[in-house]
């Protein structure tokens, strides 16, 4: 008889798969879609960054947290076993086999000893599949196996509401040269300039006249983007992958420099957009546009010159499919 193994091991998979070049993004909200009879579904979030994975899951003791390094060192994080209940430290590492993720996690023994909970996980068609098994450390057979598959959250119209809007912050997290991320045939143009990474960081304004108070509350969203090249040396390429708010996307269009030195001496302002696809099922389509600073410090949150708040102000709307 197969044991079901539970979900909060299995979300340790999740680490290592930040943009990764040509390998899977398992970023977004998930729901088992085969969950056995009388259990409820699992239902994982997941966001990411160039250090740390975080996924959060919904529990009867409340949301349940687990952060993952992304370096390949050992990742530690606490689980709650019964029999009698008591808080665990499990000890996880994890490695790519081709476009498979597997994570390989120290377990406490069972009547047949001591094992490894090894988790195969993949992605194909929108569908995310994670097959674990339980291997004795005594005797390497195996004690048990599972398959769980999950799909990503419908975005359902309701009341006649039809997009979801987000006003954000972009943070450029790192700029460097154009990676085999960055090919022709990913991005859909040749001659990448730059290979860019950003968090989105949600914002609060002043109510009584919606003036911008705080650029940098917390971190809700990334972008890997690509900019290139083109006929027109005041525009460029823009192709960019990432996830906002749980949805994950791919776009592609063009960024404008609108004019140089403006405001002041070592600022150049710009105008950018992305038409987006690729969005979880239930969602049609979407755009992305900045209201954009370049100062002479490219990196980070602090301009030069300071007081800028760079790079973008972005506004993106996520359209739903209406029934």
């Amino acid at each position: 008889m197969q044991t079901r193994i539970g979900p909060a091991l299995t979300w340790l998979s999740l680490v290592a798969t930040i943009f990764a070049q040509g390998r899977p993004d398992f970023s977004g909200k998930w729901t088992e879609t085969r969950a056995a009879a009388g259990q409820v579904a699992a239902v994982m979030t997941v966001s990411q960054d160039a250090n740390a994975i975080t996924v959060d899951t919904p529990s009867p003791r409340g949301n349940l947290r687990w952060i993952i390094k992304l370096d390949g060192s050992e990742s530690k994080n606490a689980t709650i076993q019964c029999n009698p209940p008591r808080q665990v430290e499990q000890v996880s590492t994890a490695a790519w086999e081709g476009n498979k993720l597997v994570i390989s996690t120290s377990a406490r023994s069972n009547a047949e000893g001591p094992y490894t909970l090894k988790q195969l996980w993949s992605l194909e068609g929108g569908t995310l599949t994670i097959a674990t098994t339980q291997v004795s450390q005594t005797t390497g057979s195996t004690l048990r196996a599972s398959k769980q598959t999950y799909s990503q959250q419908q975005a359902a119209v309701q009341g006649g509401h039809v997009e979801d809007i987000y006003i954000a912050r972009s943070l450029r997290q790192s700029r460097g040269a154009p990676t085999a991320y960055c090919a022709e045939q990913r991005v859909g143009f040749g001659g990448s300039t730059f290979e860019d990474q950003y968090t989105f960081q949600s914002t609060t304004t002043r109510p009584s006249d919606g003036l911008l108070t705080n650029a940098n509350v917390g971190t809700i969203g990334r972008l890997h983007a690509c900019l290139g090249s083109t006929a027109d040396p005041l525009t460029s390429n823009f192709y960019a992958e990432g996830v906002l708010g749980g949805a994950s996307f791919t776009g592609s269009g063009e960024c404008r420099a609108a004019r140089q030195d403006y405001p002041e001496p070592g600022v150049t302002v710009y105008r950018c957009f992305l038409e987006l696809r690729g969005l979880p099922s239930g969602y049609v389509g979407g755009q992305l546009t900045t209201n954009t600073v370049v100062s002479r410090q490219a990196i980070g949150e602090a301009s030069d010159p300071p007081g800028y708040v760079q790079p973008s102000i972005a506004t993106v709307r996520l359209w739903r499919r209406r029934s």
